[in-house]
C-alpha cells in the first residue's frame, strides 16, 4: 500500500535526540494523496514555537499548509487546495503570508496574496493531543483574514507551476548579526514574489518571468486594521500600485540561495561589477535620497536619467546591461555609486512586449540601487547576511565562500573555503 503520511521528527540541534521540550517529539499527518518528500513538494520553517510544513503537488495543484505549536504537539491551523499553487512566508509571529495561484487553461488563471491569523488558543486544539496522527481530511481548512488581488492575468497565459516563490528574510523574530550588534525583525519588511506566465497552445511563444517586491510595512498595517472575523479582499487597483515594484527578469531565477535579507536584495548580474543590492525601505531611501541630493545636486540626476533611459527601472536584464556600461564609462575616481528611484519614477510594465495581463501595470514602491565598479571575482550566487555579502561559487575541486563587508567603500572580504 501507498505510504499517505508525513512525519516530522522533532530534534535538539545539539544532541541529534529527541527535543525535551517536545511533548511529542514525531508529528504524524496522514493525507489523501501521496506526498512526496523532496523540495519544491515538501519545504518546512521554524518560527519560535511553531513549526510549518508545506506538503505539496504543484503538477496536480494540490497543497496542504500546516501549522503546529511543536511544543505541544497541537496542530493550530490548515490551509489547502486542490486546484491551486502556493509559496508562504511569515508576515510576523501571528501571521502567515500565502502567495496563492491557480492555474488554468479553460479561464484566466489567478493570482492573490492571502494573509492568515496564526491561531494561538492551544486549547482550543487540545484533540490533537489525544492522537498519535492526525488525519488531514479531519481538519477544518482555516480561512484567510485578508485577500490581496494582484492583476488579472490574460486568458492566453498560463500561470506556470514552477519557479513560484515568495520570500522573505529572516524568518520574524529570528537573529541576525553584524559586526557590532544582535538583532531580531518583529516582522518581515519587504517580500519578493517570483513566478513565470507561458503561453497557451494557441499563444505558446508567449512568456514572462516577473520579480515583484511588496511593501511589508502596508501589509502589517492593513492587518491591524482588518477584523478577524470575516475575509475583507483589496482590489489590486486600491493599494498594489503604490505597496509593489515590478520587475521583468529574463529567465527563472535560481532558488537554491536566498536574494532577500530584511528590506534588502542582491541579484547577480551578468557581466561586471557581477551584483548590484536594491534597499526598499522607505525611511533609509528619504534618507539617503536627502542627504545624497545636499552633497552632490547635479550626479543623482544625471544618474537616474541614464537609467531612466535605458528602460532600466522596470528589466533586470536591462538593469544588468546598463549598470556594466555605466561601469566602463564612469570616472576612475568614482567607484561607488547609488541611485534612488522614488515613486515619482514608476516601473510600467506592458508597454513593449511583456505583458501577460489584461492591463500595463505600474508600481512606485521606492528603493535604493548600491552597485561598486571596483574589481571583484565572478561567482555563481550572491547573498546578504548582516552586514556582508557573501560570494558562493560551487566548483567541482573546492566549493569556497567570499565574503565583502557592505560598507560604502564594499572592500574586498576574505575566502573561506567549503
Amino acid at each position: 500500500p501507498k505510504d499517505m503520511s508525513v512525519h516530522i521528527h522533532l530534534r535538539s540541534s545539539t544532541t541529534g535526540f529527541a527535543h525535551t521540550l517536545a511533548r511529542h517529539p514525531r508529528l504524524t499527518a496522514v493525507f489523501d494523496f501521496e506526498p512526496p518528500y523532496v523540495w519544491p513538494g515538501f519545504s518546512i520553517e521554524i518560527m519560535g514555537d511553531l513549526v510549518l510544513a508545506k506538503v505539496s503537488l504543484p503538477q496536480t495543484h494540490k497543497y496542504e499548509l500546516l501549522v503546529w505549536n511543536w511544543k505541544f504537539g497541537i496542530l493550530l491551523d490548515k490551509i489547502s487546495s486542490r486546484k491551486g499553487i502556493c509559496d508562504y512566508a511569515f508576515l510576523d509571529q501571528q501571521h502567515l503570508v500565502v502567495l496563492s495561484g491557480s492555474p488554468s487553461i479553460q479561464s484566466h488563471s489567478a493570482l492573490a496574496l492571502l494573509i492568515h491569523a496564526i491561531s494561538d488558543n492551544v486549547s482550543a486544539h487540545s484533540y490533537s493531543l489525544n492522537t498519535e496522527q492526525i488525519r488531514i481530511t479531519d481538519v477544518p481548512i482555516s480561512q484567510p483574514i485578508l485577500c490581496l488581488e494582484l492583476p488579472q492575468i490574460k486568458k492566453s497565459c498560463i500561470l506556470s507551476e514552477t519557479g513560484f516563490f515568495l520570500q522573505a528574510q529572516p524568518t520574524p523574530g529570528r537573529a541576525m548579526y553584524t559586526t557590532s550588534v544582535t538583532f531580531a525583525c518583529p516582522h518581515a519588511r519587504i517580500f519578493s514574489m517570483t513566478f513565470f506566465l507561458h503561453g497557451t497552445l494557441d499563444n505558446w511563444g508567449s512568456r514572462g518571468y516577473y520579480r515583484v517586491f511588496v511593501d511589508g510595512r502596508f501589509l502589517l498595517d492593513q492587518v491591524r486594521i482588518t477584523p478577524r472575523n470575516g475575509s475583507k479582499v483589496l482590489p489590486w487597483s486600491s493599494w498594489g500600485e503604490r505597496a509593489t515594484r515590478w520587475f521583468v527578469v529574463p529567465e527563472e531565477s535560481d532558488h537554491w540561495i536566498s536574494w532577500m535579507s530584511g528590506s534588502r536584495f542582491i541579484t547577480l548580474l551578468p557581466h561586471h561589477p557581477h551584483y548590484c543590492v536594491f534597499d526598499f525601505s522607505r525611511p533609509i531611501v528619504r534618507r539617503f535620497r536627502d542627504s545624497y541630493a545636499q552633497l552632490h545636486p547635479v550626479a543623482p540626476n544625471q544618474d537616474n536619467d541614464f537609467f531612466r533611459i535605458k528602460g532600466a527601472f522596470q528589466d533586470l536584464a536591462r538593469l544588468g546591461s546598463a549598470i556594466s556600461q555605466f561601469s566602463i564609462n564612469s570616472p576612475h575616481n568614482r567607484q561607488f555609486f547609488t541611485v534612488t528611484v522614488g515613486e515619482d519614477q514608476p516601473s510600467i510594465i506592458g508597454t513593449d512586449g511583456y505583458l501577460g495581463f489584461d492591463e500595463p501595470i505600474t508600481s512606485r514602491l521606492p528603493y535604493r540601487l548600491v552597485f561598486k565598479t571596483d574589481e571583484k571575482p565572478e561567482h555563481g550566487g550572491w547573498q546578504i547576511n548582516g552586514d556582508c555579502v557573501i560570494g558562493i561559487t560551487v566548483s567541482v575541486i573546492c566549493p569556497f565562500l567570499v565574503y565583502i563587508p557592505i560598507k560604502h567603500s564594499f572592500s574586498q572580504g576574505k575566502c573561506r573555503k567549503l
